[in-house]
């Protein structure tokens, strides 16, 4: 019979197992690259966003404005970008502007970073007053 000719050679110059595993490690390994790349991404969104709303944009009632923080969603199509609005501002007023100018910002991230498809942006505005400061979760009132 042809099978009992001598050993399959393909046994003998690669080996299943040790490829196999090699390959499986690859595999796992690659679960903490893209937590690396979405900080990274959030970071650079967080900054560039920062210059933008600070000297880019002729928009009055976002001026003053300032990210707090950039989460990436779930999905990892969007964005959520936190901004601090000032005391005495409008929260709603700065949610339309930032809405309105949504398309500029995310023109604007798009030339930052180097990425095939440009995250959407969603933005969430928190007053200034309302930040929790050193550590502590609950107001001086009790």
């Amino acid at each position: 019979m042809e099978a009992d000719e001598g050993p399959n050679l393909a046994n003998l110059y690669f080996e299943p197992r040790k490829y196999g595993s090699r390959d499986r490690s690859r595999t796992k390994g690659r679960g903490a690259p893209p937590d690396n790349k979405s900080r990274q991404l959030c970071r650079q969104v967080q900054q560039r966003l920062d210059i933008a709303l600070g000297s880019e944009l002729d928009d009055p009632v976002l001026q003053g404005l300032w990210v707090e923080s950039v989460q990436a969603q779930a999905s990892g199509r969007s964005l959520l970008v936190r901004v601090v609005v000032p005391t005495g501002a409008s929260i709603l007023e700065v949610v339309q502007h930032l809405n309105a100018a949504r398309g500029w910002l995310r023109a604007e991230v798009s030339a930052a970073i180097n990425r095939k498809r440009t995250p959407n942006l969603q933005f969430m505005a928190m007053p200034e007053s309302g930040l929790v400061q050193g550590g502590e979760g609950r107001d001086d009132d009790g």
